[in-house]
This record gives C-alpha cells, sequence and structure tokens, in this order.
C-alpha cells in the first residue's frame, strides 16, 4: 500500500451488534417510539483488503450534559501483524461539545506508531494547538491558521455523520487528522445499495465521497473518491462500511462487525 493509500486508509478511517432487516409483512405498525436522548454509539470494523482480513477498528462515544467523550483503537491482524507487528497499533481519546445537531472537537489524544509517539491537539472554534512528546513533522507546507479553523478531529468525523441531520451526505465535512493533516470530504448523494456483512443486511444509503487533501502531509498525497454506506438505527446514521481503491491493494473497505446506538431521535 503506497503512502498516498495508507494516508486516507487513515483519514478515512479512517473509521461499525448486529441488525434485522427491515419489518416482516403482514404486521399491524406500531406506534413510534418516543425520541430519547442519544446516550452512547459503538462500532467495531474489520478491514479487508483483497478478500483478506489485516486491521481492526473499534469506536466508543458516550453523550451526556451537552458534551461527548470517545476512544478508539486501531491494529494490525492476521497476515499484516506478522508482518508489520505493532507498528500500526493505535490508541485515540476524544472529547468535545455535543448540541444535539453536531459535534465540535475540544481535545485529541493519539499513541501508537513505530516511536510510540504520543500527539495532543486543542481545538477550539478557530484555532488548533498541537503538541507532542517527540519530534512532528507537521507537513509540507504545514496547515495555515486559517485552514485549522472550524474542523474536527478523524474520530469525531464519524460521530459528526452519525448525528446528521436530514441526510449524511450533504456538505463538506473539514478534518484535522492526528492534530496536523489537514483534509475535506466532500458529501455527496449516491443512491441506496442492499448490504449483507457481519453487522448488518439490508439497505444502506450510498454517499460518494471525494477526498481532497489540503495540508499538513509529510509527503505529496493525490485526491481520491471513497464510498460510504450507512445503516440508520434509531434516527442516526451509522458508518456501516467504508470503502477506497488503492493501485497495490485493490478496494479496500472497513466494514462493520457490529455496532450499538443507545437513543432514538
Amino acid at each position: 500500500m503506497t503512502k498516498s493509500t495508507r494516508a486516507r486508509a487513515g483519514a478515512a478511517l479512517l473509521a461499525f451488534a448486529a441488525c434485522s432487516v427491515g419489518a416482516p409483512t403482514n404486521v399491524v405498525a406500531q406506534p413510534a417510539a418516543a425520541p430519547q436522548p442519544l446516550t452512547g454509539f459503538s462500532v467495531t470494523y474489520g478491514i479487508v483488503a483483497r478478500g483478506v482480513n489485516v486491521g481492526s477498528a473499534a469506536y466508543a462515544f458516550t453523550f451526556a450534559d451537552g458534551r461527548y467523550s470517545a476512544t478508539a483503537t486501531r491494529r494490525a491482524t492476521g497476515v499484516a501483524r506478522e508482518l508489520v507487528g505493532t507498528r500500526q497499533d493505535y490508541q485515540y481519546a476524544v472529547s468535545g461539545v455535543y448540541d444535539g445537531t453536531t459535534l465540535r472537537t475540544r481535545s485529541f489524544r493519539s499513541q501508537g506508531g513505530r516511536r510510540n509517539r504520543v500527539i495532543n491537539a486543542a481545538f477550539t472554534d478557530t484555532t488548533v494547538t498541537t503538541t507532542s512528546n517527540q519530534d512532528i513533522n507537521m507537513g509540507n507546507p504545514p496547515a495555515t491558521p486559517a485552514q485549522r479553523s472550524g474542523v474536527v478531529d478523524d474520530i469525531t468525523m464519524l460521530g459528526r455523520m452519525l448525528v446528521a441531520q436530514g441526510s449524511p451526505c450533504i456538505g463538506t465535512v473539514r478534518v484535522l487528522g492526528e492534530g496536523r493533516r489537514r483534509f475535506d470530504l466532500v458529501m455527496r448523494p449516491n443512491g441506496t445499495q442492499q448490504v449483507n456483512i457481519a453487522g448488518y443486511r439490508g439497505a444502506a444509503v450510498r454517499c460518494a465521497v471525494r477526498f481532497t487533501p489540503v495540508a499538513g502531509f509529510s509527503d505529496p498525497i493525490d485526491p481520491g473518491n471513497l464510498t460510504f454506506l450507512f445503516a440508520q438505527s434509531g434516527g442516526y446514521f451509522v458508518p456501516i462500511q467504508i470503502e477506497m481503491p488503492t493501485e497495490e491493494a485493490g478496494t479496500v473497505r472497513f466494514r462493520a462487525t457490529r455496532f450499538s446506538v443507545s437513543g432514538r431521535r
């Protein structure tokens, strides 16, 4: 996998308790459940390349009193782990503000990789301050203050899609990954698709996503096209699959093996 591919995979991912499909026929419709506050969301992905499981990623969010916190892990598995060991293992922790319609990052922390580097980033609505326990390449060129304004981290990115109003496939998500890698995800609707994976079976909302690098990358990164699939649960949009084409590994897929949403719109 090229550096460009790895960067897109990490950015996208990036990036979901099994669900049943549809309602059985000849059943009298029941009254809609009363809205309940969103209190939690978790998802686990298997990462597949050329039909082989090469990694896993797990996310867990909690929501309370106008705030949220989240943890995430990413690790290589199977043959990939035999090749790279723990060099691709990472742990993340973020927190921020949740106003019922969107999420805004306030703190971000990552730890892992070959050097077990720790990165901390403090977010406001207009700026981000990044620090590390080791030297850190802020990119060439580094993201400017204007480019850092109004961004979220790459863990909060998934939470923001979850709570999208109306559709997760409209608009642009401004992301600052790892406190330095600035990119946009431009979302647009692309129909629906039937899905049959371990974590979900049924109709999914499909989004065409344009990955656009902005600044802060160590090496030149090309724009790319991704596909996100979302299942609806309790009125929220769960990213159940992320697809990204690569030159060396074909289409890499993050597939939800289980997910859970606590709360209902």
